[in-house]
């Protein structure tokens, strides 16, 4: 039976992934966690087979947090979960060291599936994740989903951003200063080619970078 520790955000996320794998006598979930810092203590001490991993979490990028726990724990085999199926998310987490990228739209079958995959060795992506990436790779890796490559507190910033928070709110909730934080979203407005706050938010919801 493989191990697994569940990493989301959202308590009704977990206990629905939780019920999915305890309906199979092929998973037992050893743990879980809502926040990075909390994951990656956990899976360090833990050392699960299998890792089930949000890609935006509230105190950073569940990518990043993948970095730190495959380089730590290569043997741990990290499945992304997200419900977005963007080139640039699915090459990053892939660089990262994740095993596979599965979207929270992926029924039942579909997800033991796709760990079973990834206990056998294999990468394990979702249909429409692995069609998005064929697709970049016949137009030549010319799409807009890699043009974007944000830092963990560029994120941050974009989501605050799009929530509306003002540079002096944003500097205040991230503990720098209102010039930082101007700075960060001049860079941002910079690496996105917007020429606006309102463009930055509106392509920040669009391409997946924040949800809706």
């Amino acid at each position: 039976m493989a191990s697994v520790f569940l990493v989301d955000d959202h308590a009704l996320v977990r206990a629905g992934f939780r019920r999915i794998l305890e309906d199979s006598d092929e998973f037992e979930v050893v743990g879980e966690a809502g926040d990075a810092t909390s994951a990656i203590k956990q899976i360090l001490e833990l050392q699960p087979r299998i890792v089930l991993m949000d890609i935006s979490l509230p105190d950073g990028s569940g990518i990043e947090a993948t970095q730190e726990i495959h380089k730590a724990h290569p043997d741990c085999l990290i499945v992304m979960l997200s419900q977005y199926d963007r080139v640039h998310f699915v090459e990053d987490a892939l660089r990262a060291g994740a095993a596979g990228y599965l979207l929270k739209t992926a029924d039942a079958d579909e997800f033991r599936a796709g760990l079973r995959s990834v206990l056998d060795g294999n990468r394990s992506l979702s249909p429409e994740v692995a069609n998005r990436l064929v697709q970049g790779i016949r137009s030549g890796g010319n799409n807009q989903d890699g043009q974007a490559r944000l830092t963990r507190r560029e994120n941050e910033v974009l989501k605050l951003v799009a929530e509306g928070l003002s540079s002096k709110e944003i500097a205040a909730d991230l503990n720098i200063s209102p010039r930082t934080a101007e700075t960060h979203r001049a860079n941002l407005m910079n690496k996105l080619n917007v020429g606006s706050v309102a463009e930055l938010v509106r392509l920040a919801i669009r391409e997946g970078f924040v949800p809706p």
